[in-house]
């Protein structure tokens, strides 16, 4: 059996070896958690920057709109598409024909084509002056269909940021709990074992300590109290 000096040593570097190994568990530990949590902070980052790059393209949509040019672009092509489509739906004098008989003399029949070819004349330039004017009507609306587009687009990336803003939190503590390492216990064995050394290095013994009072139970003194 060990002298009580060795014993005492080797149980104050088992319970100081126990120590260390605890706390190297511990903050291993630590380190893995903070580790896996920001690794799952850093995936919700790069997750949030693209959708706020999407955002950012949905609203440069909309002042896109509004640059140089931009506006008379737009309003030339709906003038052009409502005047084509009035202008297509107008008839002209080629379609109609004539008005005048094949036995009216030839004066007759050209004076009564020129009135119809003006009177079909003034009706394609009055479509055509119409379209302009209502080309300013669609520009206007084709504008404002498209901004609402854009702001309803960014709406919908809004609500996926704000979502994976919120299962990001799950994330983390999900990352949290699968890094943890439950302690191998082999620190508490050692502090224990070296604690039990140390008490019987220093004449300690183990067990229940005697009783040295009365084993006397308490009866009734039929003169008087408890005896």
């Amino acid at each position: 059996m060990c002298d009580p000096i060795t014993l005492a040593v080797a149980s104050t570097a088992a319970s100081a070896g126990g120590s260390l190994l605890s706390a190297n568990e511990a903050n291993e530990n630590a380190q893995n958690v903070a580790a896996a949590r920001n690794r799952a902070t850093l995936a919700e980052l790069e997750r949030q920057k693209a959708y706020g790059a999407q955002a950012r393209g949905e609203f440069d949509k909309s002042l896109n709109l509004f640059g140089p040019g931009a506006q008379e672009a737009s309003l030339s092509k709906a003038q052009g598409d409502v005047g084509s489509l009035l202008t297509h739906n107008t008839p002209d004098a080629a379609s109609v024909g004539t008005i005048t008989t094949a036995n009216a003399p030839a004066a007759v029949r050209a004076g009564e084509s020129k009135k119809l070819g003006d009177v079909f004349s003034y009706l394609g330039d009055s479509a055509k002056n119409l379209g302009n004017l209502k080309g300013y009507d669609q520009n206007t609306f084709n504008t404002n269909q498209a901004v609402t587009a854009n702001n309803r687009n960014i709406g919908v990336i809004t609500d996926n940021s704000k979502v994976s803003a919120d299962v990001n939190k799950m994330e983390q503590n999900a990352a949290a709990t699968n890094a943890y390492t439950p302690p191998s216990g082999m620190g508490d064995l050692l502090s224990f074992a070296g604690n039990m050394g140390s008490y019987y290095a220093g004449g300690g013994k183990l067990g229940l300590p005697k009783f040295s009072g009365s084993t006397t139970i308490p009866g009734l003194n039929p003169g008087g109290p408890y005896v």
